[in-house]
């Protein structure tokens, strides 16, 4: 190869490294964007939730306020279902049940929807952009994020390219099929978007009961996890009483920036979880940690639940 081929060559290959470069830092600036819009914009829709051969209809709406956000979705299936979100709690009102419970928010849930964390996607998955699509009769930017190991799910997100608010979003197993979609068949947003009015009185009433979820008090992790799965970080930690039995559990939560898991530690009780389980979408992991028991549960393959039950040891310090 000639002196002029070699520097052809070089040239050529950090042309590519630097369009590489570009795209991913495209990709993170459109799901910044989407993160900022899930917060901040006003914005209503009905959209349709598929996991295997179940498929739920739902309608969101999600509202700011003074700075505070406030959002309710409601199931459009038989049993309409219903759960309102304000900065502080969840309401669930389930008529089918007859229930109505109130407890903390959950951290990384947005109406249904995919919510992440920007600024640590980097570390566990590769986001590119893979071109322009249409959804819901609006146009869209077609982003990917795919995992850097097997310790997580793909994901394709549809960004509608004026708002940045995904239209549709698929988690995609090992393979690249589809283990769960959320898709958008209509949007409104700004300022025809209502307010979300507080949970009807009525329909609490023919509910039946509240229904209080013991509240999350913040604590001392005395627990230490080796070896975790890449990217993944702590994201909160608390304690509960167990309604009925007066068990106390840990409950820890970590995220990778998109998918999360939850972790349950206490001491052991007759309908523990040994071994694993699958509820829809969410895989689940339990076994016996010593003189505890811990039940990891989350959007993510078996191997990271049991990866993180594997890796659980209790402080030494910590240990009555």
């Amino acid at each position: 190869m000639t002196r002029a081929a070699e520097r052809c060559g070089v040239a050529a290959l950090l042309w590519l490294l630097l369009l590489g470069a570009a795209a991913a830092a495209d990709a993170m600036g459109w799901l910044t964007r989407m993160d900022q819009a899930l917060r901040e914009l006003d914005y209503e829709g009905r959209f349709v939730y598929v996991h295997g051969h179940n498929v739920e209809s739902l309608h969101l709406v999600h509202t700011v306020r003074d700075g505070h956000e406030r959002e309710r979705l409601t199931s459009l299936n038989d049993a309409a279902r219903e759960v309102v979100r304000d900065d502080d709690a969840t309401t669930c009102i389930m008529p089918d049940t007859g229930t109505v419970s109130i407890g903390p928010r959950h951290p990384h849930r947005r109406g249904g929807l995919i919510g992440l964390q920007p600024q640590h996607v980097g570390e566990a998955y590769e986001a590119r952009v893979d071109g322009p699509g249409r959804v819901a009769g609006r146009s869209a930017v077609l982003v990917s994020l795919v995992p850097r190991d097997r310790y997580r799910y793909g994901y394709r997100l549809a960004l509608d390219d004026v708002t940045a608010l995904p239209l549709r979003t698929e988690v995609l197993d090992e393979s690249g099929v589809p283990l769960v979609q959320t898709l958008f068949v209509d949007l409104r947003v700004g300022a025809d978007v209502r307010n979300v009015p507080e949970p009807s009185p009525a329909r609490a009433g023919r509910a039946g009961p509240e229904l209080a979820v013991p509240a999350l008090r913040q604590t001392r992790l005395p627990w230490d996890f080796s070896d975790l799965p890449r990217g993944f970080r702590l994201a909160m930690a608390a304690q509960r009483a167990l309604p009925g039995d007066g068990r106390e559990l840990q409950h820890l939560v970590f995220s990778d920036g998109v998918a999360s898991v939850s972790i349950y530690i206490g001491a052991p009780g007759s309908h523990d979880l040994e071994g694993e389980a699958a509820v829809g979408p969410v895989n689940a992991f339990g076994a016996k940690v010593g003189e505890f028991h811990a039940t990891a549960l989350g959007e993510v393959p078996p191997a990271t639940l049991k990866a993180f039950v594997a890796g659980l040891r209790r402080q030494s310090e910590a240990v009555p």
